[in-house]
C-alpha cells in the first residue's frame, strides 16, 4: 500500500512537470516574434532549452549518485520550472525571454533523477519495464499540456499559459517535498568511465543520430513550423492543436518502434526509413499552401521521430555492461541536446538570410545526411530483455 502511494505520487508530479514544460511550446516562437525579435533570436530562445541538458545532465546525475539523494533534485528541477514560468510571465523583453527559457532546459535536465528514483522502487529485473509506465506519464502530461494551452491561449491569450504554467509548476514543487526515497550507495560516475561508455559499440553513431533527430524535431515541431502556420492564419489555438497532433502518430511509431519494426526491418532499417520520413515531412512544409497540408507534415514527422527516437534510446545502453548503462543514458540524453539547441538556431539564422523556405529545406537535408550516419550503425546481438529498453522515449 504505501509503495503503492510513493509510487503514485512520482506519477502525477511527474505528469505535472512535463505538462508545465509543454503547455506553452507550441504557442512560444509565434509569441516571441510578435515581441519584435528576429528569427535568429527566436531560434536562439527556442535552442536555449537544448543547452541546459547538454550542460547539466551529465553533472547532476554524478552529484545526485555521490550524495546518495534523489528527491530534492526533483525539487530542484520543479524551483527551476517555477522561475522559468514567472519569468516569461512577468517580462516580455526577448532577451529576459532567453534568460527565463534557459531555466526550462535546466529543468529538464533534472529528468533523469526521475527514471533513476522510480527504478529504486522496483527489483533489477523489472526496473526497465517499469520505467515505460513512467514514460507514459511523462508523454500523457505532454500532450494534455499542449492541448490545454491551445483552450487556454484561445480564451485568455499567451501569456495565460506561462500563469498556468507556474501554477503547475508550484503545485509539483509542494507535492514533490512528499516524495519518499532510501539511501542509495552507487558509485558516481568517473570522466574516464564517461569516456569509456562514449566508446563502447554503436554508442557514438546512436548519439549522432539521436543529435540529427532533436535537430529536426526542435526546428520544426517545436520551433519554426508553428510560424509558417501563423503566417497561413492560423490562431493560436489552431497552431496548438497542430502542435499536438503531431504526438499522436509520434506514440504510434514508439509503441511500434521496438517492438514491431525493429524486428521485421532491422535497426538500421527501421532508422532509415524513419529519418527518410522526417526528411519528406521537412521539404512539405515550406510548400504548404494551407493548415490541411501542414497538418500532413506534422503527421509524418511525429510519426518518423517517433519510430526512430525511442529505439536509439534503447540502443545506447545496448551491449554496455550493466554498471554503465545509467551512465550511457545520461551521457545520451546530454549529447542530444545539442541538437535540440542547433535545430532551431540554425533555421532562425538561415531564414533571416535567405528565407524560411530554405530553412526547412536544410533541416530536410540534415534529415537525409542522418542516412548516411545510420549506415554506419553495426547489427549487435541482444537478448531480449535488453530490447525492452527501446519503448523509452525520454525528453
Amino acid at each position: 500500500m504505501v509503495k503503492n502511494v510513493k509510487i503514485h505520487l512520482l506519477y502525477t508530479v511527474t505528469a505535472l512537470f512535463w505538462f508545465s514544460t509543454y503547455i506553452y511550446s507550441p504557442v512560444l516562437p509565434t509569441y516571441i516574434k510578435s515581441l519584435g525579435a528576429s528569427y535568429l533570436m527566436v531560434g536562439l530562445i527556442l535552442g536555449c532549452y537544448g543547452v541546459g541538458q547538454l550542460v547539466f545532465r551529465v553533472p547532476i546525475g554524478i552529484i545526485s549518485d555521490r550524495l546518495g539523494k534523489r528527491k530534492i533534485f526533483i525539487s530542484l528541477g520543479f524551483l527551476s520550472l517555477v522561475i522559468s514560468s514567472a519569468g516569461l510571465y512577468l517580462y516580455d523583453q526577448p532577451m529576459l525571454i532567453l534568460v527565463f527559457r534557459s531555466f526550462s532546459g535546466v529543468a529538464s535536465a533534472f529528468w533523469v533523477i526521475f527514471t533513476v528514483l522510480y527504478s529504486s522502487y522496483f527489483d533489477e529485473s523489472e526496473a526497465t519495464k517499469a520505467v515505460g509506465i513512467l514514460n507514459a506519464f511523462c508523454n500523457g502530461g505532454i500532450l494534455l499540456g499542449l492541448v490545454s494551452g491551445g483552450f487556454i491561449v484561445d480564451g485568455f491569450g499567451v501569456r495565460a499559459t506561462f500563469f498556468v504554467s507556474l501554477i503547475i509548476a508550484a503545485i509539483g514543487l509542494l507535492l514533490s517535498f512528499g516524495i519518499s526515497e532510501k539511501k542509495l550507495e552507487r558509485k558516481p560516475a568517473q570522466v574516464k568511465e564517461l569516456l569509456t561508455v562514449v566508446r563502447e559499440g554503436n554508442f557514438q553513431t546512436v548519439a549522432a543520430i539521436g543529435v540529427i533527430c532533436q535537430f529536426v524535431s526542435f526546428a520544426t515541431i517545436y520551433g519554426f513550423t508553428p510560424v509558417v502556420a501563423k503566417n497561413l492564419g492560423a490562431s493560436e489555438f489552431q497552431i496548438a492543436m497542430l502542435t499536438a497532433l503531431s504526438a499522436v502518430p509520434g506514440v504510434i511509431g514508439s509503441a511500434l518502434s521496438g517492438s514491431f519494426f525493429a524486428r521485421k526491418l532491422g535497426e538500421r532499417r527501421t532508422i532509415i526509413y524513419g529519418l527518410i520520413i522526417s526528411a519528406a515531412s521537412c521539404c512539405i512544409i515550406p510548400f504548404s499552401h494551407n493548415l490541411a497540408m501542414l497538418s500532413v507534415s506534422q503527421l509524418l514527422g511525429g510519426f518518423g521521430t517517433g519510430t526512430v527516437f525511442p529505439l536509439l534510446m534503447g540502443l545506447s545502453i545496448q551491449n554496455v555492461p550493466g554498471d554503465k548503462r545509467a551512465t550511457a543514458m545520461g551521457v545520451f540524453q546530454a549529447i542530444y541536446g545539442l541538437g535540440m539547441f542547433m535545430g532551431p538556431t540554425v533555421v532562425g539564422a538561415l531564414t533571416d538570410g535567405i528565407g524560411i523556405k530554405w530553412g526547412f529545406i536544410t533541416i530536410g537535408a540534415v534529415a537525409l545526411a542522418g542516412i548516411f550516419v545510420a549506415m554506419q550503425y553495426k547489427q549487435e546481438r541482444v537478448n531480449s530483455g535488453e530490447k525492452a529498453g527501446t519503448g523509452l522515449n525520454l525528453k
